[in-house]
This record gives C-alpha cells, sequence and structure tokens, in this order.
C-alpha cells in the first residue's frame, strides 16, 4: 500500500485560495493516474477545495488547526503539523476501522 500524504493551508493562510484549489485538483489528477492502484491519498486540511474530481482513494482529514502566523518558521510548523497528523489517521483507520 502507498500513501500520499498531502496538507494543505487554509483559505485564510492563502494568497490565492482558487489557485490553491486548482493545484490541489491537478495534483491530485496526478497521483490518481499512476500505474499502482493500491494507494490512499490523505488530504490534512482546514477546509475542502472546492473542486471537480474525486476518486475512491481519496480520504480527508478535515481539522480546525489553528491558523499559522505569516513568518516562514510558522507556516512550516503548519505544514509539518499536518503532515504528522496523516500517518496517525492511516494507522487509525487501517487498524480501527
Amino acid at each position: 500500500m502507498l500513501l500520499f500524504i498531502v496538507a494543505l493551508q487554509s483559505p485564510q493562510a492563502s494568497k490565492d485560495w482558487s489557485r490553491v484549489s486548482r493545484l490541489w485538483e491537478r495534483t491530485l489528477r496526478s497521483i490518481c493516474a499512476q500505474n499502482c492502484y493500491e494507494f490512499r491519498v490523505f488530504r490534512v486540511c482546514n477546509r475542502r477545495p472546492e473542486i471537480g474530481f474525486d476518486h475512491p482513494s481519496l480520504a480527508v482529514i478535515e481539522e480546525d488547526f489553528p491558523l499559522p502566523e505569516a513568518s516562514t518558521r510558522a507556516r512550516m510548523r503548519d505544514k509539518f503539523a499536518k503532515l504528522c497528523r496523516g500517518p496517525l489517521e492511516s494507522l487509525e483507520r487501517r487498524f480501527f476501522g
């Protein structure tokens, strides 16, 4: 099983939410077009972007993460927290349903 964990910034932290949403959809389509069929994509975010693509291997982890400050360090901490949440969720879903 191959896991992809993608941390998505919140609309409030992005300069252009529609651009973030378009890039996310393009990324998701690219991941789902691979040859391996045993994969899961965990999107960790504050809010779901509105996109026109869905896939059965996509799992959404939507939580109320605190908004990061504008500094690079704070944004990296936010990303790291989201990336750490993905593997924990995948283990919980695998072993606890």
